[in-house]
């Protein structure tokens, strides 16, 4: 796992306008709360903007920002491995990957972008609430297409 920084977002090629506000907002609700979840309908720029927070906020983050894109994962067990993957978390003989992540985060301060959960939401809230228990200075923003309210109380983090 590499230092400071924000890591896995693909490059910015243009501007951002006009969501100078959302991402102040976002950035700091990440001050008061370790989880913060933006949702909305495909194509609205849930992506963009979590990319302009993580840039924004990546200077006051020791260990970085990374960005785990959940979009190609189709089963929720897979959740954890494709984090672990996106953060260089190597795999543990015996050991699943949700416990191998809360072992090494556990030791750093990092904002994690968990990107398209919609379709993994279960896993996603499960190890978000896992991570969140364990380690202390993770945060985690997550966008969905799907709300939170719609997850049951049981999985949400």
């Amino acid at each position: 796992m590499a230092a400071a920084g924000v890591h896995g977002f693909p490059a910015v090629l243009t501007s951002f306008v006009g969501r100078a506000g959302a991402v102040r907002e976002v950035a700091g609700l990440l001050e008061e709360y370790r989880l913060v979840t933006v949702t909305g309908p495909g194509g609205v720029g849930k992506t963009r903007l979590a990319g302009a927070v993580a840039r924004q906020v990546a200077a006051r983050v020791a260990d970085g920002v990374w960005l785990a894109g959940l979009a190609p994962v189709r089963d929720p067990v897979r959740v954890a491995p494709a984090v672990a993957v996106a953060l260089g978390v190597r795999e543990q003989p015996g050991m699943p990957a949700a416990e191998a992540l809360m072992r090494v985060l556990a030791r750093r301060q990092l904002l994690v972008v968990l990107d398209n959960c919609e379709h993994v939401i279960g896993g996603a809230a499960q190890l978000c609430a896992g991570l969140l228990a364990v380690c202390d200075d993770v945060r985690v923003v997550a966008t969905s297409r799907e709300p939170a309210a719609r997850v049951s109380s049981r999985q949400a983090c």
